[in-house]
């Protein structure tokens, strides 16, 4: 009788404790999200895509410069290192293949754009060794010149080249550079008419004329292979990869909790108290998990439409809204003009006040661009100091009036507190998109325009 009391006596005391083995087992599960390290996680790629807009900006930048520290141009590539070995970390913790994979996508990218990097660097090294060498060598054939009595050769095309060539470096034009390489093949053939001790300075200095054409007409070309490199489509692929690991947990750790509601709901003793914590953690927990997951998600999603600095659209974007208007003009016939906007003086405002001056004069002029165009009106960043404008169902007379109001309104602002006497205006060149044409045509003519109205004097537009 003593034993079976002690048997019952064990069952009931054995219940309870299996009841509550099962309740902190659904409950450790139902609380397995660690949700501090899915938003550092979150907050590291967004981090990782500022990154690579920042350091796709400092490319563009370059190539507007042909004497620039490209020191910075590296200097990210730390920063990417430790942000990627930190994802790798909780990679690693998830043991997902398709994480794993989608980093060594975003490594490889950005490895290839460090690649063009240093060949752009070390082609812009040779590019400015060449242009110091120009000038000191034509001075010298020309000293050379003058003290040979007798020599009947003139300089007069050397001389040309030579100014022609340093243009060119400075203004890179394909027909220019198709020129100026007939000539100096021209002049080369003609060098036996040089004295003869000069005959190897000329040769010499037609062989570094070459050179500045051909590295000056293969920067563009490098510059646009860089920004092509897809790191920020990588880190796009790779964030969506985590959103959806994230996700799962989520659902994981919901179906647990549910899980947990209904074991409450039979554990005699902690019914009430588990059900109406894990009833409200569920509410609450699940909510603002959720939401958390949402805004950074959006925020991603920003990153990929707009410029991080000035709020418009990024050049992706605007490239993308630019087909689709194309094809809208093509069905509708309905008229498209593109206008292509650069900012005076741009690099003088960094030096003078300030790259921080120089990053709010973007900010004001894209304010101001925006509160006067209309509502159907794209607007956004191209480069640099450029914005390209595309303005739908607009003729070109009433394009160039809005492009008008737009030098008034920032002739108009006050941008005293960034510099004193500190004034803003742009030149622009103003295209309609022909038939057929495709919006790289119409851009290349707005960009030609544009040049023709800085050449003509500033604040002005030009139409194409």
């Amino acid at each position: 009788m003593a034993r079976r009391i002690l048997c019952r006596g064990a069952l009931l005391a054995a219940v309870p404790l299996v009841l509550l083995a099962g309740w902190l087992y659904l409950y450790a599960h139902s609380n397995a999200v660690d949700s501090t390290a899915q938003n550092r996680t979150l907050a590291l790629l967004k981090d990782l895509k500022q990154l690579d807009s920042d350091w796709s900006a400092d490319v563009l930048r370059s190539h507007t410069d042909i004497n620039p520290n490209y020191d910075a141009l590296v200097e990210p590539l730390g920063r990417l290192a430790d942000s990627l070995a930190q994802l790798r970390a909780r990679s690693a913790d998830l043991h997902q293949v398709s994480l794993d994979e989608a980093l060594a996508e975003v490594d490889k990218a950005v490895d290839a754009k460090a690649t063009l990097i240093d060949a752009f660097k070390a082609q812009n090294s040779l590019f400015k060794n060449s242009l110091r060498y120009v000038p000191t060598a034509h001075q010298d054939i020309q000293a050379r010149l003058r003290s040979e009595r007798g020599a009947a050769v003139a300089d007069g095309s050397l001389a040309f080249l030579v100014n022609e060539s340093l243009r060119y470096s400075a203004v890179p034009d394909g027909e220019v550079a198709a020129s100026l390489r007939t000539g100096i093949e021209q002049l080369r053939g003609a060098s036996a008419g040089y004295p003869p001790r000069l005959r190897e300075p000329v040769s010499n200095l037609l062989s570094h004329l070459d050179t500045l054409l051909r590295l000056r007409s293969k920067q563009g070309d490098l510059l646009r292979a860089i920004s092509q490199v897809p790191v920020a489509a990588s880190v796009d692929r790779l964030a969506a990869g985590f959103t959806q690991r994230f996700d799962a947990e989520l659902d994981s750790q919901f179906r647990y909790q549910r899980l947990l509601l209904a074991y409450s709901a039979v554990a005699l003793l902690l019914v009430t108290t588990a059900t109406g914590f894990i009833g409200y953690r569920n509410a609450t927990e699940r909510q603002r998990l959720r939401a958390l997951v949402d805004e950074q998600t959006r925020e991603l999603k920003e990153l990929a439409t707009r410029d991080d600095l000035t709020r418009v659209h990024n050049r992706r974007h605007m490239g993308e809204l630019l087909e689709q208007q194309q094809a809208l003009h093509a069905r509708s016939g309905l008229p498209l003009c593109v206008a292509l906007l650069d900012i005076d003086l741009f690099k003088s405002i960094n030096d003078r006040h300030g790259h921080a001056a120089g990053d709010a004069v973007l900010q004001r002029f894209a304010t101001i661009a925006g509160q006067t165009l209309r509502a159907v009106d794209l607007l956004g960043r191209w480069g640099g100091e450029e914005f390209l404008l595309a303005l739908p169902q607009t003729s070109l007379d009433h394009a160039d009036q809005a492009l008008q109001r737009i030098r008034e309104a920032l002739a108009g602002a006050d941008f005293a507190d960034l510099g004193s006497a500190l004034r803003i205006s742009f030149s622009g060149g103003l295209v309609m998109l022909g038939p057929d044409e495709t919006i790289a045509a119409a851009v290349e003519r707005a960009d030609q325009a544009m040049y023709r109205a800085k050449t003509a004097g500033r604040n002005r537009v030009e139409r194409g």
